[in-house]
């Protein structure tokens, strides 16, 4: 008797328990096709117009499987570009020495602190012009033997004929204890600007009459040599944008409120940023801008902005402001612009255009080849990975780019509400258990 009671107990409850747990079905899907070459375990994908167009906010409803039906953790983001500058810094070395070299040159020895920075870069400061040289940069880890860093550099300048002068040498980046740097061509000979009138005579007859110029040998004159490097500075996180032309559906105008209604349709792309071309000058309107993603025939419009657009031409003065900026980032699939005209003309919006971030999705392929991102589903719910967590701390994290392949429509529907809900169809499926088992256990006293 309590076996065939704990059997009828299981065949009812087990029932009633699984019919309170709905599976989730999506409506479409996208291959996702892996690079030829695989250079790290991470993917990533951009999340293309299709996908945006019919995944809801923050993508609650988007999967990636396997071809075994395991679905493969990931983290959606902001596209980001990583924004580079170069900062120069001084090196402060000090000269230990001066040496005076054989045909015509000279060499000039630093020396850096073990706390000094790498540098890559020197300076000859000098007063003197019109001049031609050759430097060369050695370093060396005992002043015996010189590594060299950079060879027969030109500096210059040719003031005399034209404003071109170069005073910098580079050379290779590496760190070392001593530096050596040597200058050719140190005594450059040139003639005199000052000549004087030389007669030859003979038996008191002029025969030649000539100007003589003398030569002298120029010193080159070195006040200091400066020491520089080049750093890098990443900026990390400089969302990139993309730009959407959004469908005008239709311009209403209402009379009695004194109102241009307008009404645009998107993609659910994200948008930040509407700008409006307006044909009118000379203008000044209060623009409020609304949202929604209801598809009944008087949908709830929310307000995402408010603010003034104008444009003023007059004369050689002109000033225009037609963009309207979100407080957030929004994704519906209208728009409406309520353009408060007052007493004044209507005014005509030819185009507009909208700006917004990228998403991408960062995955762990685990070398699995053969995936899908599913997406749109009315019962899915957002996922909740362990991975998203770590990855969401790593901005800067890079990935292999995969492509998404042409969407494809499942076949699977997904399914109807029940009339009954399912904790409904529990408390029912309980209370007919119980009724059963008082009348088996009624049963059974009768016997």
């Amino acid at each position: 008797m309590k076996k065939n009671i704990l059997i009828l107990f299981l065949c009812i409850a087990v029932p009633a328990l699984r019919a309170s747990t709905e599976s989730k079905s999506f409506l479409y899907s996208k291959a996702l096709k892996a690079p030829h070459t695989l250079s790290s375990e991470l993917g990533v994908f951009r999340i293309d117009e299709e996908i945006y167009q019919r995944t809801a906010s923050n993508f609650p409803d988007l999967r990636i499987l396997d071809d075994k039906g395991k679905e493969v953790p990931f983290f959606v983001r902001y596209v980001t570009a990583n924004d580079t500058n170069t900062i120069q810094y001084f090196v402060d070395l000090k000269m230990e020495e001066f040496i005076e070299l054989p045909k015509n040159r000279m060499a000039l020895i630093y020396k850096s602190k073990e706390n000094d920075s790498v540098c890559s870069e020197l300076f000859i400061s000098t007063t003197l012009i019109n001049f031609e040289k050759s430097v060369s940069v050695y370093g060396s880890n005992d002043k015996k033997r010189w590594h060299t860093l950079a060879e027969k550099q030109p500096i210059f300048d040719y003031s005399q004929y034209v404003d071109i002068r170069n005073t910098a040498v580079g050379f290779k980046k590496k760190k070392f204890p001593y530096y050596k740097v040597t200058i050719e061509n140190v005594r450059e000979v040139k003639w005199s600007p000052f000549s004087q009138i030389v007669t030859e005579t003979e038996e008191g007859t002029i025969k030649n009459k000539y100007k003589s110029f003398t030569q002298q040998q120029e010193p080159f004159r070195l006040e200091r040599i400066s020491f520089s490097g080049y750093s890098q500075n990443i900026r990390y996180g400089e969302r990139q944008k993309s730009i959407y032309q959004l469908a005008i559906l239709c311009s209403v105008e209402d009379t009695v409120k004194r109102i241009t209604e307008i009404f645009l349709s998107s993609n659910k792309e994200p948008i930040h940023r509407l700008t409006l071309t307006i044909k009118e000058l000379n203008f000044k309107r209060y623009i409020i801008v609304e949202g929604t993603n209801d598809t009944a025939d008087d949908p709830q419009w929310r307000q995402i902005a408010s603010t003034e657009i104008y444009s003023i031409k007059a004369g050689e003065f002109s000033r225009e402001e037609t963009d309207i900026l979100f407080n957030e980032s929004c994704r519906y699939i209208k728009y409406r612009l309520k353009i408060i005209n007052e007493d004044n003309t209507p005014i005509e919006v030819e185009a507009v255009t909208a700006e917004g971030d990228i998403h991408e999705v960062l995955f762990f392929h685990r070398n699995r080849l053969d995936l899908k991102v599913y997406y749109s589903s009315n019962e899915a719910k957002a996922p909740i990975y362990d991975v998203a967590s770590v990855l969401e701390k790593a901005p800067v994290v890079k990935g292999d780019l995969w492509n998404v392949g042409s969407q494809m429509e499942i076949g699977i529907k997904p399914k109807k509400e029940s009339l009954i809900k399912p904790k409904y169809i529990l408390i029912i499926s309980l209370v007919l258990m119980v009724v059963v088992l008082a009348g088996v256990l009624f049963t059974a006293a009768g016997k």
